[in-house]
């Protein structure tokens, strides 16, 4: 259940990262998505929607989020390095709470799917 291959990534989204590394990070996007959105994207249907554009690129922007995310846990390990007699320092930083990381997803896909009422919470009307 992945809403978006590496051809659309790489040639409409014009994203940067490499094929492997995109494929492993889109399959957690399409999950997040997927839950951010209460399942209401078929994968199998989304072609010929009329937000099929917009599923994708939120799913490739929360790929790029993740990776962002993963990058700046692995720099904030390290606090110094000297090169001869080797030595490194690491920082004590807490990493980011699973909560901080829901509401930066979150975030996301609120800029590319408002508007497509696949966030709407409530129940449909039956006036």
């Amino acid at each position: 259940m992945q809403f978006v291959d590496f051809e659309y990534y790489k040639n409409k989204f014009k994203g940067s990262l490499q094929e492997d590394e995109f494929n492993q990070l889109a399959r957690e996007a399409s999950a997040i998505v997927n839950r951010l959105t209460m399942r209401r994207i078929n994968a199998d249907a989304l072609q010929g929607q009329p937000y099929e554009k917009d599923v994708k690129d939120c799913t490739c922007a929360v790929a790029e989020k993740i990776e962002e995310m993963q990058r700046k846990e692995e720099a904030a390990k390290i606090a110094s390095e000297t090169i001869g007699p080797h030595s490194v320092t690491f920082r004590n930083e807490a990493k980011m709470t699973e909560a901080e990381k829901q509401i930066e997803y979150k975030r996301v896909v609120e800029i590319y799917l408002f508007g497509t009422g696949l966030l709407y919470r409530g129940l449909g009307c039956t006036c």
